[in-house]
């Protein structure tokens, strides 16, 4: 089974954002607006406006930042002093005005507050010719900034002094420094090609930006025909679809050219990873709208899938609706909310809802989640040939918990470009879950009505069979272990041999950290950190362990850890030692002369972590063991020749494996 490094729950979670309009009447609640945010786990928002400050603050307060856009038109929010600030005139034609005081970065800062902020944000859709009307060059030049590409003043070289003037106005003061600069965002500049002409801004920016609303199709990726659907990239609507997989690729459940959304609605360019601002899908009466029912598919899916693909930030547009409650009613602009006007959820908002319940953890204070092996096999109902659609994301709460998201990333609705997208529905995938060992397992399948979902769970099992559809399922899975024993007593930490730096943690639950720096032995000799407790010959000896599946520090693949016994604490003394290694399986070694080779006695190259181990002594016999579930043990070597000084030492060991690296590594039950 292929091992998988989880994300911890509190990025995923921390990535779920939404964009918000506080000044507008709809958020004139704004107690409301804060109990919603709240109840939806979301802790990110997106918004600009001066005038809208003393809000945005009240939302800080309430552990809500906010992405501040930067707008030089009416709110008079720029880099700095140099810039001209505009407003319309009464025949609605964009002019100088002087009497805005201007507001430079640093002014924005102190005014919201550094607690309250996530970031700068350039300008927004800059390319979209409305918006580049509003602009002038500067204060000293007032030419108006111009939709002409090749032009000096185009608006291609607007947003980018402007980009640059923003990052040196934050990253220039220490103060401010840590503060995140975001990229200005284009609203869909781009050619068939699957390129835009913005020059790469990844000098000064810390995150790229993207709008992608994925309503009207991929038309870079007109694709083959699939499940009855002539081009069905080009005329079907899900969440990724600019991710522009296609049908070949699928099959094998790869991604296909996925440069081209990067280069369409992207500034910025990589290697800066990218927030993508604004998303999501409106269900009103306009051409490519959807049914509620869709939407609630699509929001929590959009999420997961965006996380997938790797974006730290994605902000749904919108919280609120700008009009009418009606089902079916309002035109594009007015329904993409979360929310109707009057503050009721739409189907998507209970949903999501649900679904944050679940992965909405804030915290999480280790380095990195842990790993587990598990396969996804899953039968294709008739017609439905592509595998490599069925997607899965790996999360695990602090507590332990993992937490597996799959869904079939299927079309939701096909493309409509005279009014609402008609829904699509499909048979289940019959999936099938194979684990390492057993596990308690919860299952909540979001649902596409105002009903919460309804968990259902299976206890003590290794495999299990479930359907899914176009919906997130989400699987809790807690592993069924031995109850964990008390802290080791009378164990003291030990170098064996060269060994840079040994540190050691112990939990209450009998938990272990144990690092090794710079340890690397040979045949005659062993480099590593050791704790250990004394033990007797006369006695009968049994010790086990789970090294876990969190491995960190260095690349070394024969990086390892596991049991040992040895006679002494020098370097060349005689041992057995079970060894789990980072990548390259599990082996028993051991050394029955002092200053001998050792030898190997046992190897599995194909073993993979995590692996319960155990060793059993008793007079001149040695047992050793392994597990998968820490109850039922395989016998993998014995001997009745075994032989040591009647004092001895029994512990747990861990070794870097390379001379110049360092691993930590977690030993998740022990017991002797």
């Amino acid at each position: 089974m292929p091992v998988i490094r989880a994300k911890k729950v509190a990025t995923f979670s921390d990535s779920v954002r939404v964009n918000v309009h506080v000044g507008y009447s709809q958020y004139q609640d704004l107690a409301a607006v804060i109990a919603i945010l709240k109840d939806l786990k979301i802790r990110h928002v997106r918004d600009g406006g001066r005038f809208n400050i003393s809000k945005l603050k009240q939302l800080g307060a309430e552990g809500i930042k906010t992405l501040y856009i930067m707008n030089p038109h009416n709110d008079g929010t720029v880099p700095n002093s140099t810039y001209a600030i505009s407003k319309n005139n009464t025949s609605g034609v964009a002019i100088i005005d002087t009497t805005i005081t201007k507001w430079d970065a640093q002014k924005v800062i102190a005014e919201m507050g550094m607690a309250n902020l996530d970031g700068l944000e350039g300008l927004n859709e800059v390319d979209l010719p409305g918006n580049t009307a509003k602009y002038f060059w500067s204060e000293a030049d007032k030419t108006k900034v111009s939709t002409d590409r090749a032009s000096a003043y185009s608006w291609i070289k607007y947003q980018e002094k402007f980009a640059k003037d923003l990052w040196a106005a934050v990253k220039g003061n220490s103060a401010t420094a840590s503060l995140s600069v975001v990229s200005p965002s284009l609203g869909g500049t781009y050619t068939f090609d699957g390129k835009n002409p913005i020059p790469n801004q990844s000098t000064y920016t810390d995150f790229c930006n993207g709008h992608y609303y994925e309503n009207g199709g991929n038309g870079f990726n007109d694709g083959a025909s699939y499940i009855g659907i002539n081009q069905y990239f080009a005329n079907v609507v899900f969440p990724g679809n600019y991710a522009n997989r296609n049908l070949a690729a699928a099959t094998g459940g790869t991604d296909g050219n996925s440069d081209m959304y990067r280069q369409c609605y992207e500034i910025g360019y990589a290697p800066k990873p990218m927030y993508v601002t604004e998303c999501g899908i409106h269900t009103g009466k306009d051409p490519y709208s959807i049914s509620y029912s869709a939407h609630a598919k699509y929001i929590p899916r959009m999420f997961v899938e965006y996380f997938r693909l790797g974006f730290p930030a994605t902000y749904s547009y919108e919280l609120i609706n700008m009009g009418s409650n009606a089902d079916g009613e309002g035109g594009r602009e007015e329904s993409f909310g979360l929310y109707e006007t009057d503050l009721s959820p739409k189907p998507a908002a209970v949903q999501l809802k649900a679904m944050m319940a679940i992965v909405g953890e804030a915290t999480d204070n280790r380095s990195t989640a842990d790993e587990l092996d598990y396969t996804l096999t899953h039968v294709m109902p008739s017609g439905y040939t592509k595998t490599g659609l069925v997607d899965d994301v790996l999360l695990q709460k602090a507590d332990g918990t993992f937490v597996l998201m799959v869904y079939h990333n299927i079309g939701i609705a096909t493309v409509n470009k005279t009014g609402r997208s008609p829904s699509l529905s499909h048979p289940n995938v019959t999936t099938t879950l194979t684990l390492p060992r057993n596990f308690n397992i919860k299952n909540t399948t979001l649902r596409t009505d105002l009903v919460a979902p309804t968990a259902t769970s299976v206890s003590n099992v290794s495999s299990y069979t479930f359907p899914i559809n176009d919906t997130v399922t989400i699987l809790e899975l807690t592993p069924v272990t031995v109850a964990p024993s008390p802290a080791p007593s009378a164990y003291t930490l030990a170098t064996v041999g060269t060994v840079a730096t040994a540190t050691i943690s112990v939990a209450t639950n009998g938990n272990l950290q144990l690092t090794s720096s710079n340890a690397y032995g040979g045949l005659t000799s062993d480099n590593l950190a050791y704790y250990s407790k004394a033990a007797s010959s006369t006695v009968s000896t049994k010790i086990s362990a789970r090294v876990g599946a969190t491995m960190v520090g260095g690349t070394e693949a024969w990086a390892n850890a596991g049991i040992m016994l040895r006679e002494t604490n020098d370097s060349n003394s005689k041992m057995v030692s079970i060894i789990v290694t980072r990548s390259q399986g599990l082996y028993i070694d051991q050394r029955t002369v002092k200053g001998g080779n050792s030898s190997n006695v046992y190897a599995n190259a194909t073993a993979v972590r995590p692996n319960y181990i155990q060793a059993i002594r008793n007079g001149s016999t040695l047992t050793i063991s392994t597990s998968a579930d820490g109850i039922t043990w395989s016998t993998v070597y014995t001997t009745s020749s075994f032989s040591f000084a009647t004092e001895y030492r029994i512990g747990y060991f861990v070794s870097s494996g390379n001379s110049a690296e360092t691993v930590d590594v977690k030993f998740d039950y022990v017991n002797s």
